[in-house]
């Protein structure tokens, strides 16, 4: 969980986190999961992560 664990580092430096990590899309052999953070330039910046499930 990358992105969720860099979650918490992108806190920790005081970033702007406009929504948490959330799943976006679930089926039988993926996960989506993104995150929205504030740049320092104001603009919104999206992460986007694929777990493959096992």
């Amino acid at each position: 969980m990358p992105i969720v664990l860099s979650s918490f580092t992108l806190k920790a430096k005081n970033v702007d986190l406009v929504f948490e990590p959330h799943m976006i899309y679930e089926d039988d052999a993926h996960e989506l999961w993104m995150i929205f953070i504030n740049c320092t330039e104001g603009n919104r910046v999206g992460f986007m992560e694929k777990w493959l499930k096992n």
